[in-house]
């Protein structure tokens, strides 16, 4: 739905995800209306998770109603059959638009390093159409409004935006000489909003979360690390973390969330924060208990302990779907994941036959099948 600055491997992980967009929507604002594709026939409703599956490298996965694919093949092709070890790569976000899906990311040389970046890779319906030249590029979040498509990342530490294709500099070094990285980028009203974080001391990290608009550096800033971004209409919301907590910033109006929400994973853009007209939904923990927090209100999710990270919700026609991951072991010890899904407070369990395969968000979207 984390993403800049946070660079740990997968055995220390505890654990915002870029979400479709619609015209004058964001990621994490979209309900049935923006996802309806109306039409005649019959409504299918499906349920889109993006992961990575960590065997033998990191390849970026997609789960379309519980069945998963490779990323760089047609969600229409079988998963097991797919050339599996050809192309390691890091899913960071993704939209969906209509009937099309967007992944952004990027390819790795690299494959047990997830933070080795070398081309920064856009993927529609399972075909790449964006590649950057330069390496040392990652895209880390995508949304799409009407037909265009944008994209935010940065290219040997420089930021930019990425329009159809195009790329656009954004200004990222601030009067101190510290720079700040874009991880997540949402359109309302035809303006384009993208966060940012700088880092400002490495240990004990601190962070600085920052918002262009339309490609200008606002004069705005958070402390704290930038986690996930909705706009509505003209109200900006901003989730970040400091020093362990998770804070909520509506238009510079800061209140305490009282969960965890930082996961503790690099790269992808996780969908912990969603706005559904005016209602505000956060995922996270609080005292090792998931938990889902609703216009300052703290309801469980599940009374089971140590649920190791939600990694997004999302709202549907008044459905509430909730997906995460947990740690199981055998007994030899073996760790393996669990990856879940709650719809309205009931779990399931997502089947999968990997030992470990990770969640990075949620899209809940409709089509019509004549």
């Amino acid at each position: 739905m984390m993403k800049v600055g946070k660079y740990l491997y997968i055995g220390l992980m505890a654990l915002c995800l870029g979400a479709s967009c619609a015209d004058n929507e964001t990621p994490e604002t979209q309900g049935k209306e923006e996802n309806k594709q109306e039409g005649e026939g019959e409504e299918i409703v499906s349920v889109y998770i993006p992961g990575v599956v960590t065997e033998d490298g990191y390849y970026a996965a997609l789960w379309v109603d519980g069945k998963a694919h490779f990323v760089g093949t047609s969600v229409e092709q079988d998963f097991q059959t797919a050339p599996v070890l050809s192309a390691p790569s890091v899913l960071n976000s993704f939209c969906i638009n209509g009937n099309d899906v967007y992944i952004a990311g990027h390819t790795t040389s690299a494959p047990g390093v997830m933070d080795y970046y070398e081309n920064a890779t856009i993927w529609k319906n399972g075909t790449i159409i964006f590649q950057e030249e330069q390496t040392n590029s990652v895209i880390n979040d995508i949304c799409s409004s009407g037909s265009d498509v944008y994209a935010v990342g940065h290219i040997n530490g420089s930021a930019f935006l990425w329009k159809n294709g195009k790329s656009v500099s954004l200004p990222n070094e601030l009067n101190d000489g510290k720079l700040i990285y874009p991880n997540a980028v949402a359109v309302s009203n035809g303006d384009c909003y993208i966060m940012g974080t700088a880092m400002y001391k490495s240990y004990p990290a601190e962070y600085k979360t920052f918002l262009w608009k339309n490609q200008e550096l606002l004069d705005f800033s958070l402390d704290g690390s930038g986690l996930c971004l909705a706009v509505k209409g003209d109200d900006v919301y901003c989730l970040f973390e400091k020093d362990d907590k998770t804070y909520l910033s509506k238009n510079g109006e800061i209140t305490d969330v009282g969960l965890k929400t930082w996961t503790g994973f690099a790269g992808p853009h996780f969908q912990t924060l969603f706005v559904d007209g005016e209602d505000v939904y956060i995922v996270g923990q609080q005292n090792g208990i998931a938990k889902i927090w609703k216009n300052g209100v703290i309801s469980l999710l599940t009374t089971e302990e140590n649920v190791c990270a939600l990694t997004g919700i999302y709202v549907y026609d008044k459905d509430v779907y909730v997906v995460g991951y947990d740690f199981v072991y055998d007994e030899n010890q073996n760790q393996s994941t669990v990856m879940k899904l709650w719809k309205n407070g009931k779990e399931n369990v997502i089947d999968h036959s990997w030992s470990h395969a990770y969640p990075f968000g949620i899209v809940v979207a409709s089509k019509w099948i004549k």
